[in-house]
């Protein structure tokens, strides 16, 4: 005797919303992993940056041009990446925008209405 085998629509419908629940609780994991990995980027380029500025400062008293050391932060227009203002430059992770200058020769974050984090820190806090 031969049956055909397939599924119900039960069963169907209950795999679909499984399916559903996982990729509903799947997708902010994935977004906070791609956040915190595009913060890592940001703060190990920075923390180059402050090591080759310190570096500067120890070698020439006087030093006061970070154009110089643009060449330690991705400057190369993506989700993550830096880009130069007049005294400074800004890091960008996605929506959120975090700016520093250079103050006396040394890097400072400057904190904004646009570095704040959704728990109502500063982006500079992660710095």
């Amino acid at each position: 005797m031969y049956f055909k085998q397939a599924f119900s629509l039960l069963e169907l419908v209950l795999v679909l919303v499984i399916l559903g629940i996982l990729t509903s609780t799947l997708i902010p994991v994935i977004m906070d992993y791609s956040t915190s990995v595009c913060n890592s980027k940001l703060q190990l380029q920075v923390l180059n940056l402050k090591i080759a500025l310190y570096n500067e400062r120890k070698n020439n008293k006087d030093f006061s041009d970070i154009g110089a050391l643009y060449k330690h932060l991705d400057m190369q227009e993506s989700s993550c990446y830096f880009a130069k203002q007049s005294n400074g430059f800004v890091g960008i992770n996605g929506n959120y925008k975090v700016y520093f200058v250079l103050k006396n020769g040394i890097l400072e974050c400057e904190h904004s209405k646009s570095a704040k984090l959704h728990n109502k820190e500063s982006y500079c806090d992660v710095f």
